[in-house]
């Protein structure tokens, strides 16, 4: 969640006509991927969730905050749930792909 909200207040703030859309897009789909997988893990294991999300700050590059949250999916990704749920890995997979696509255009087109 912290990772919508960066790029949400980023939004605001680029310089460039492409990356207020496409960071626009990438909030938008991203909070839809999270509400899939939080929907998905409740039914699977029966229990509600209640995430602790940091207050959020941004200053800086978005590319590298981004990129330092998409790190900390890859890192935490078997701990949220058995690496044998394959539909929740999936879930997590499509969010890893928005992430990686975000960082392409935020890097590699203006």
């Amino acid at each position: 969640m912290q990772g919508r909200n960066v790029a949400h207040l980023a939004h605001w703030n680029v310089e460039s006509g492409y990356h207020h859309q496409v960071l626009g897009e990438f909030y938008d789909s991203l909070t839809e991927l999270f509400d899939t997988f939080a929907e998905q893990y409740m039914g699977y294991y029966g229990k509600r969730v209640n995430p602790k999300v940091p207050a959020t700050e941004y200053s800086g590059n978005i590319a590298d905050a981004l990129e330092n949250e998409l790190e900390w999916i890859e890192r935490y990704r078997y701990e949220v749930c058995s690496k044998d749920e394959t539909a929740l890995q999936n879930t997590i997979d499509e969010i890893v792909h928005l992430y990686q696509s975000i960082q392409f255009k935020l890097r590699m087109l203006k």
